[in-house]
């Protein structure tokens, strides 16, 4: 077991909703990455607990997915000693058993279908450090799992408001690149040939890029809408997606003071990402100005 302390960050964006803990910091971290979407606003839970709480698609919601500056987020949130990694992300539902506004969804798989973009990793590979993580489960699956058993017990008191996509942890996501809504056709693709549940846009690669930093990373997924897939309606569109999302805003508070309780450090192996032959690159032949990004990572 580690002695390192377990601290909880939180990615919001379209699902993020006003919490209702006090705001006792703020920290602006400028990264070698660049600039991250906004500030961490520090929170104070009711038990003194720190939780980290970070707008992905920063202050009045100004960048897009594809404009997301994912590695300066995710460095800032390793610098400010973060070890665990909650995204809160709207999605759309590809199953019939996730009804929008009611299920409550925790992945464990994700399906990278975004179009070389976005920035999907942190070492740049140009005469420069190579590295090749193990991203067989890209979800942290006991981060994950504590996420789940939360998210029964909400189901269990609120039964008629709420329900389990899945007893067990089981289901995968697809990411797609946005901004824009999918057609028809790429919905059935996704639902039919690929065999995804739910469909989203900025978990990738987040996910992948937590794996590189350390970090424990999972999703709580809130479905808003079947995306395009149903033959009987027109698809998708923004308005749906806000008015899908209202009945899910007392789940984060709800959530994040538990699960800032109960996670902890030691317990699975992505903090040892960059182990072994990892890095691919002898770092003594790297240029040492490109290497000094990496100092924090490498720790």
């Amino acid at each position: 077991m580690s002695d390192k302390i377990a601290k909880l960050g939180v990615f919001g964006g379209t699902a993020l909703f006003d919490l209702p803990f006090p705001v006792i910091d703020e920290l602006w971290i400028i990264t070698p990455f660049g600039v991250p979407s906004d500030v961490i606003k520090v929170l104070e839970l009711p038990d003194g607990t720190h939780v980290y709480l970070m707008n992905r698609h920063g202050p009045g919601h100004v960048f897009s997915p594809s404009k997301l500056n994912y590695r300066a987020n995710v460095y800032a949130m390793k610098k400010a000693d973060v070890t665990h990694l909650l995204s809160l992300s709207a999605c759309g539902s590809l199953s019939e058993n996730m009804h929008p506004s009611k299920t409550l969804f925790v992945p464990a798989q994700l399906f990278d279908w975004t179009k070389g973009i976005r920035k999907h990793t942190f070492f740049e590979g140009d005469n420069d450090a190579v590295a090749h993580i193990s991203f067989g489960d890209p979800i942290c699956l006991d981060l994950a799992r504590e996420v789940h058993t939360i998210c029964k017990k909400i189901v269990e008191l609120s039964p008629e408001w709420f329900q389990l996509f899945s007893e067990t942890l089981t289901g995968s996501t697809v990411v797609i690149e946005g901004p824009r809504f999918s057609s028809h056709v790429e919905s059935v693709f996704f639902k039919n040939v690929m065999g995804a549940d739910a469909i989203a846009m900025t978990p990738m690669p987040e996910a992948a890029l937590a794996r590189e930093a350390g970090l424990c990373y999972a999703v709580l997924h809130f479905p808003a809408d079947f995306d395009s897939w149903r033959k009987a309606t027109k698809g998708v569109n923004a308005d749906e997606v806000k008015a899908g999302l209202e009945p899910y805003k007392p789940i984060p508070a709800t959530i994040i003071p538990i699960l800032a309780e109960a996670i902890q450090t030691g317990r699975c192996n992505c903090v040892n990402s960059l182990e072994g032959f990892a890095i691919h690159s002898n770092i003594e032949v790297v240029p040492p100005g490109k290497m000094k990004k990496y100092r924090l990572l490498l720790k």
